[in-house]
């Protein structure tokens, strides 16, 4: 039986093989990370475990759909072992007629050119029906990476001092998890094949993140909040943005969901005089 393949180990990974399951599909899961593994009680995938390259090809070869998620941050840590994965799924592929998604996501200094690098492997290889989608910031439910997700460890730390390792006027574009799996997978959007698009809710300044977070929770005006002036400011990549493509959760319902899964998870954030230990 053929179904489609996710390649990644990391939260929208997840939320995709979820998005799947709710259509009654069970994909075939390649934890290539690690760093977030699926509950056979929450997800029902076919996991890919077996070390031998020939098991990975076969998977390869059954899947008319290939989604391989990469958060750049990650990407920058095992940039070897992913791009030597990319190639060995791309050479599995050959010049079969598959659907072949990169999904990417965070920001680094050097965001432009790492996706560029990611696009050049493809348009040299055979595969015809190929984008990548860019997505700036990922964030909410059991989204436990990225600058939201920091922000609130930050927070419940110690919520009287916040120190953000961030500019205060850098610029980030973000989405909520379920828009970026629901895009991935979507039929609807207007892309052409071998493009890279962005797909975003809004962009917004450090500054007015950490302001919408601190007014939902309670804590605006009650706590001090430091930025870093000297750090770097990243500019978001200049990319297009594909016809049809419309988030369903805003950014204030979005932290809004945000932040009661991370006080469900981690205990509730509270102004005290000493930290949150």
């Amino acid at each position: 039986m053929k179904s489609t393949l996710i390649i990644g180990g990391d939260p929208l990974s997840c939320k995709i093989i979820e998005r799947l399951n709710k259509r009654y599909q069970t994909p075939y899961y390649w934890n290539i990370y690690g760093t977030s593994k699926i509950s056979t009680e929450e997800y029902e995938a076919e996991i890919i475990s077996d070390g031998n390259v020939k098991v990975y090809e076969e998977y390869v070869s059954r899947s008319p759909e290939i989604v391989f998620t990469i958060p750049l941050k990650i990407f920058n840590e095992k940039r070897g072992e992913t791009i030597e994965i990319l190639n060995r799924v791309i050479d599995s592929i050959g010049g079969a007629m598959v659907n072949f998604t990169i999904a990417v996501y965070q920001y680094t200094s050097k965001s432009k050119e790492e996706i560029m690098e990611l696009s050049n492997i493809l348009r040299d290889c055979r595969i015809k029906t190929w984008k990548i989608m860019y997505f700036g910031e990922i964030y909410g439910e059991k989204v436990d990476i990225g600058v939201v997700f920091e922000t609130l460890k930050i927070l419940k730390e110690d919520c009287m001092n916040i120190k953000i390792p961030l500019h205060p006027d850098e610029k980030r574009s973000y989405i909520y998890v379920d828009d970026a799996a629901r895009a991935v997978l979507s039929r609807n959007i207007h892309m052409e094949e071998g493009a890279i698009y962005l797909l975003k809710d809004v962009t917004i300044s450090n500054r007015t993140l950490l302001k919408r977070i601190t007014e939902l929770i309670g804590v605006n005006g009650l706590c001090k909040i430091n930025f870093n002036e000297n750090a770097d400011r990243t500019e978001p990549p200049n990319l297009p943005q594909p016809k049809g493509f419309k988030p369903k959760i805003n950014i204030i319902d979005g932290l809004n969901r945000t932040i009661g899964w991370f006080e469900g998870e981690y205990g509730p954030i509270q102004v005290l005089k000493n930290n949150n230990k």
